[in-house]
């Protein structure tokens, strides 16, 4: 499956929504719902890294935009802060246009170039 949701730490505290080879949007709105289904199980703030380095993004990404918006769960209660792990230009900038047009998630979203550097973050 090229895209799943792990929690990434015991204390479920992280989640890590890992992009493997090709996935397509409908893959990414899925995952979505199944982020959320997660933060319904706690009753804290939970961050979520979404590691994108080993995936490849699909065409058609900005036509799909309002439904990627519309479906995110970035309107949780649960939802703490963004971190995406990018190894693409197209990926970030992706990034910042949800970010600008969806601000919920404006100044929680952290765009990093490794998912260690992703953690080391969210410890400090």
């Amino acid at each position: 499956m090229p895209v799943t949701n792990r929690w990434g730490n015991p204390e479920k505290t992280i989640i890590c929504q890992c992009f493997e080879g090709a996935w397509e949007i409908d893959e990414l709105i899925n995952s979505f719902a199944e982020v959320s289904a997660m933060l319904d199980t706690v009753s804290y703030p939970v961050d979520v890294i979404a590691d994108l380095s080993a995936g490849k993004a699909p065409t058609g990404f900005l036509a799909r935009f309002p439904d990627i918006r519309d479906a995110s769960f970035s309107e949780h209660p649960n939802t703490k802060r963004f971190f995406l792990v990018a190894n693409s230009r197209f990926l970030e900038m992706m990034a910042k246009l949800f970010a600008h047009f969806n601000k919920l998630i404006s100044g929680r979203l952290f765009v990093v170039g490794t998912l260690d550097e992703a953690y080391e973050m969210i410890a400090d």
